[in-house]
């Protein structure tokens, strides 16, 4: 696959609801160019750099991003930690050809395609990993595949090592239709037994699902952080987020009428009504974005 890609630094939003985006096929040189450019608008919300400021690595060696994609956090990260060998995986062969190709000057980046929710030690030993990564992997997961995922990095990674975790939220928005819509969703994945929590009236509740899954592990929370990614109108990331909005809506229609959670008319009523609060000069829109440090304990003795 020939990527041209612009070198010209663009920004790009973080979407809603990213299981769209989280295993997609990577055909063109647009769609990666749009995650570079994603890649680029996280960095800015929390000040530059693959991780947060709060977040030092420290003498962190060996690297594993689970769920790598097209492997533009391991290309950040092979850029602003050259002596790291890091490791990728991902389920989808496209995104791995994708990451072999961006990171193909890096010679200490590997990549690996198999299913992160059923990892094998051919891809890691147990304990071996200073740092394990964890990106947008809650919406492409039910909530006992990702308590599996979040054992599965505990597994991998070495005793004292760390953990992160990153992922987004539901939107902040003062528009009413697009707040439905999101409670809707929140509704629906509760039907389906897809629910993280039902104790957060506008959130999924992934870092809450997160920490009690970690902890239970036998990790610490060492870092507890909360960005935001701007997607009003006029902002960076604005025309790409309508983009995306167009993208979740096709996602989760299915979702709601399965579940009967609203009726088809009904919801193509209010589909419409969110497209024209996002179409307005006056529409505003946050994008949280939670990030998590877990530091994996030595076991007690007895």
């Amino acid at each position: 696959m020939s990527l041209q890609l612009s070198s010209e630094p663009k920004y790009a939003p973080l979407p809603a609801y990213a299981a769209d985006l989280l295993h997609a096929s990577l055909y063109t040189a647009e769609d990666v160019q749009r995650l570079l450019e994603r890649e680029l608008l996280i960095q800015d919300a929390w000040g530059g750099g693959p991780l947060p400021a709060s977040i030092f690595p420290g003498d962190a060696l060996h690297v594993l991003d689970i769920g790598c994609g097209a492997g533009t956090w391991l290309m950040s990260m092979s850029q602003a930690y050259p002596h790291m060998h890091l490791v990728g995986v991902d389920r989808d062969a496209s995104a791995i050809s994708t990451a072999w190709t961006l990171n193909a000057r890096h010679v200490d980046v590997r990549l690996y395609q198999c299913d992160a929710h059923n990892m094998g030690v051919s891809e890691g030993e147990n304990a071996s990993y200073d740092l394990v990564h964890m990106r947008f992997l809650a919406s492409d997961s039910a909530p006992h595949q990702y308590a599996a995922l979040l054992r599965e990095a505990e597994r991998l990674c070495r005793y004292g090592g760390l953990i992160t975790v990153c992922e987004i939220e539901l939107p902040i928005s003062d528009c009413k239709a697009l707040n439905q819509l999101m409670n809707l969703l929140r509704q629906a994945l509760e039907r389906d037994d897809r629910a993280f929590t039902s104790e957060t009236s506008h959130q999924l509740g992934i870092m809450s699902w997160t920490q009690r899954c970690l902890q239970a592990f036998n990790c610490k929370l060492v870092q507890d952080e909360m960005f935001y990614i701007p997607c009003a109108y006029g902002s960076k990331g604005y025309l790409l987020f309508c983009q995306y909005l167009e993208q979740i809506i096709r996602c989760i229609k299915p979702l709601l009428i399965c579940t009967q959670t609203i009726a088809l008319e009904e919801l193509d009523e209010l589909e419409h009504e969110v497209r024209c609060e996002v179409a307005s000069q006056k529409f505003y829109g946050l994008c949280p974005l939670y990030v998590q440090s877990w530091r994996r304990l030595y076991p007690q003795s007895h």
